[in-house]
């Protein structure tokens, strides 16, 4: 079977809120949306959780591919490498996991 390689189109609304999270990631707000949580899993390794309710249609890998593409863009790739999981959920979601703040 021959190789097919089918190209990745990010969607206006999405490419909209992987640059409004990474302006987040540049300059936290106090209070309100999306929440950036880093989490030390081990030494040198992270967990990444980004709870945000505006990606609700976004499907878990665009979100933790929009997670990891702004942790890069923001930290460096060596900060990224550290990742073990990145992980994007609405508020709800969050709630059912016991991760909401």
């Amino acid at each position: 079977m021959p190789l097919q390689k089918i190209p990745y189109k990010r969607t206006v609304v999405a490419e909209d809120l992987r640059q409004r999270l990474i302006a987040e990631w540049r300059n936290p707000k106090a209070a309100g949306q999306p929440v950036i949580r880093v989490e030390e899993a081990s030494p040198g390794r992270n967990r990444v959780y980004v709870i945000w309710d505006e990606w609700a249609d976004l499907s878990a890998q665009e979100r933790s591919e929009m997670i990891m593409e702004a942790l890069e863009t923001v930290e460096g790739r060596d900060e990224s490498l550290k990742v073990s999981m990145a992980w994007g959920m609405t508020s709800k979601e969050a709630e059912r996991l016991g991760l909401a703040s």
